[in-house]
């Protein structure tokens, strides 16, 4: 099947007048399609540096033009010196050889809409990688083209000005991508449609407006326009794509057209000079990571009479207030979720870097992928025992995070939830967990200990690859897990301490992967011990022990030296041995 790009005609216009400076400056009207090279022979072609042309011109007179702007059928390079040209009085005929190559297709004029078996054959209306990655800097379209093709400018990065044709409709897919030097460009009130990386890489756009019109901004639009300051909406844009503004780091302030309902993932991610936003009334669907990257933006608010979205103090929740959606990246210092809010959505707080704690209400039931990714700077973290789920990646790269209390409502770590949390010097997983995922704590170089229940029936590859300053590993579970041999890796076996219940001591040596631990002894005392009769709750993890379920609590040395008397709470223990806990008229011993 032939793959076509279809333009209907109407009557070609007069040719534009010619503005072109230069020496060499041509004007031609092609009066039969292919003759163009006649009318300028080989010994002018390569010094010609302005052109207007009018007329009908097939595929042999667009690749004449292309050579001439410097590149040939294939995209190699050519003497062509061709900057300026003027298109306006041009319209395509049916037939000659292709204009453009590359290893799977080839793009002919065309005239109307033809199908055949070839499907790497292209037969475009509207010059389709005509010019891409040519030397043209000034462009006027043919007026009676309805579209600016797919490619048909990407890579000019020499391109400056661009007038669209007076019945253009419609900017496909790549049209300018990459076109770096377009400071700016005029859309017509007739432009319906601006396609998916129609201006993206264009990184001296400086300013859009787009036509009332237009109804959707699609993916990946204007990706990458650094310089872009500043967007004019139309009235009817209703769907902004993923990606549509990704990387708009210049992008100060925008306003939301009241027509918008839609807006796809990541579409202003890495707008970092964005401060605030206001999501308008009509807004029902908002994707995962929209605002990610946007390191200045303060607050978002929503519209008054918005059905589906509410904000408290600048963090964006469902109507309900019982999902955290959004929080600013700019947000700094601590945090604490509100009461009755039982989610987290994915992305939710990802890279808030100057997010220092957060605390998690006894409501939440569910943290979504990545929904604390890149906290930088989060020191500590708690999760409540209502939590259940929580999704891959969720504390990924939380570099300064040291201490971690796990929740006794999940039953699995999933996968790099902790990945690369290399200031995480401990972990003890509560009874009831079965699985630990990939990669769950891969990179936590500072991880000294970790302690792994009886209910542990899985751990997947490379869990703890990277963990190189692991000195002790305690597992609980009788009959050793199967595990591959990647889940140590670069944990120096030779030194660091398998403990395992004494029992199970010879069992975890015939094991191929346990047995390459060189010291694996018995579980004397590990922990909590007596806990479970204990008036209080007590735990420990990377040398903080806490107590909760009594008013107070007292801390004893072996040696009966007291070190803390007061109310129930934490308290950092001042090196490994053994503590006596009072609490509620209870002794509970501690091993750290």
């Amino acid at each position: 099947m032939r793959k076509t790009i279809t333009l209907g005609w109407v009557a070609a216009v007069a040719m534009l007048a010619p503005a072109f400076a230069g020496a060499t400056v041509k004007t031609v009207e092609v009066k039969t399609a292919g003759t163009l090279s006649t009318l300028i022979p080989a010994s002018e072609k390569n010094n010609v540096t302005g052109l207007t042309v009018s007329g009908k011109l097939n595929g042999d007179d667009v690749l004449y033009i292309r050579e001439m702007a410097g590149q040939d059928v294939k995209g190699n390079a050519t003497q062509g010196k061709l900057t300026d040209l003027n298109l306006s009085g041009v319209e395509l005929a049916d037939g000659g050889g292709a204009y453009y190559q590359d290893s799977w297709s080839s793009y002919y004029t065309s005239t109307s809409y033809d199908v055949t078996e070839d499907e790497d054959e292209y037969y475009c209306t509207d010059l389709s990688y005509a010019f891409s990655g040519t030397n043209l800097k000034s462009v006027v379209w043919p007026a009676t083209m309805w579209e600016v093709g797919e490619d048909a400018l990407s890579y000019c990065t020499g391109l400056t000005s661009f007038t669209l044709g007076s019945e253009t409709n419609e900017i496909k897919s790549r049209a300018f991508y990459g076109c770096s030097s377009l400071a700016g460009i005029a859309l017509t009130d007739n432009i319906l449609y601006v396609d998916d990386y129609a201006f993206a890489g264009c990184t001296s756009l400086k300013s859009i407006a787009l036509p009332n019109a237009v109804e959707t901004i699609y993916r990946n639009t204007f990706a990458d326009c650094k310089a872009l300051e500043s967007v004019t909406m139309g009235s009817a844009v209703s769907d902004i794509r993923q990606h549509a503004f990704d990387g708009c780091s210049s992008l100060k302030s925008i306003e939301l057209p009241e027509a918008l309902a839609k807006i796809g993932n990541s579409a202003f991610d890495g707008c970092s000079s964005l401060k605030a936003i206001v999501l308008p009334k009509k807004l029902r669907t908002l994707g995962e990571g929209v605002f990610e990257g946007c390191t200045g933006l303060g607050a978002i608010d929503v519209a008054d009479g918005n059905a589906n979205f509410a904000s408290s103090n600048g963090v964006l929740y469902n109507k309900a207030m019982t999902n955290l959606i959004v929080c600013p990246v700019g947000k700094t210092g601590s945090y604490a979720v509100p009461d009755g809010v039982e989610q987290i959505s994915a992305s939710a707080f990802s890279r808030c870097t100057g997010l220092t704690a957060i605390t998690l209400p006894e409501s939440l039931t569910t943290i979504g992928n990545e929904a604390f990714y890149r906290c930088t700077s989060l020191a500590t973290l708690t999760l409540p025992n209502s939590v259940t789920s929580v999704g891959e990646n969720a504390f990924c790269r939380c570099g300064s995070l040291r201490s971690v209390t796990l929740g006794k409502g999940m039953t699995a770590i999933g996968a790099s939830m902790f990945y690369y949390c290399n200031g995480l010097e401990s972990i003890v997983v509560p009874e009831g967990y079965t699985s630990i995922g990939y990669e769950a704590f891969a990179g936590c170089a500072a991880l000294r200990q970790v302690e792994l229940p009886s209910t542990i029936t899985s751990i997947g590859s490379e869990a703890f690859n990277g963990c190189s300053a692991l000195y002790k590993v305690t597992v609980k579970v009788d009959t050793p897990v199967a595990i591959t041999a990647d889940v140590f890796t670069d944990v120096n076996l030779n030194t660091c301490r398998l403990l395992v219940p004494s029992a199970s001591i010879e069992a975890y040596k015939a094991d191929a992967q346990w047995g390459r631990f060189q010291l694996i002894e018995p579980i004397v005392v590990s922990g909590v011990q007596g806990v479970e009769t204990a008036a209080a709750d007590v735990s420990v993890s990377g040398g903080v022990l806490t107590v909760a379920g009594a008013d107070s609590f007292a801390v004893y040395t072996a040696a009966g030296r007291l070190l803390y008397s007061g109310a129930a709470g934490s308290v950092t223990l001042p090196g490994h041995g053994c503590y006596v806990v009072v609490a509620g008229g209870k002794a509970v011993k501690v091993m750290y």
